[in-house]
């Protein structure tokens, strides 16, 4: 009678094990090596669909269709059939690299400037000087308070 609960604890891992044979190659693929990007996944009736692969788990492929409008989709592991990866459109980190490049190109006249300048806006005054009258707001216990007037260049 002890023994009746030991059964499903010893033929749980063995059902485990056999879902693995229902799948395909490309699944065990996904599985092993999980990538995303731009694909044609094939179902196992046959369907084709090109799309993006988002997401992969251990039972399910996160699929977003090209068609319109586009559609999310969990597809089960075991109905992969077949995943075709489509190249990624080219220019991608070179176009980014070249990017900062011309952005540094650009902006780089800007920063020699702001650098070369610094100095002489430290030793001059500004053109508008502070006015007015600053109070401290903590007065100590003998009752003397802080403060001070700005009055033309300070």
């Amino acid at each position: 009678m002890q023994y009746d609960k030991l059964i499903p604890l010893i033929l749980f891992p063995a059902t485990l094990l056999g879902q693995d044979a229902q799948l395909s190659e490309a699944a065990r693929q996904l599985l092993s090596k999980p990538r995303l990007g731009s694909a044609q996944l094939t179902w196992s009736d046959g369907r084709k669909e090109d799309g993006r692969i988002v997401r992969v788990t251990d039972q399910f492929v996160t699929y977003v269709t090209n068609r319109k409008p586009s559609s999310c989709e969990n597809v089960e592991l075991s109905k992969v059939a077949a995943v075709q990866w489509r190249n990624a459109p080219k220019g991608g980190s070179s176009s980014e690299a070249a990017a900062a490049v011309y952005l540094g190109a650009v902006l780089s006249p800007f920063f020699v400037v702001h650098e070369v300048g610094d100095p002489f806006r430290r030793m001059f005054p500004p053109l508008q000087p502070l006015r007015g009258q600053w109070e401290s707001i903590h007065r100590s216990r003998t009752g003397v308070k802080s403060t001070l007037h700005f009055q033309g260049s300070t």
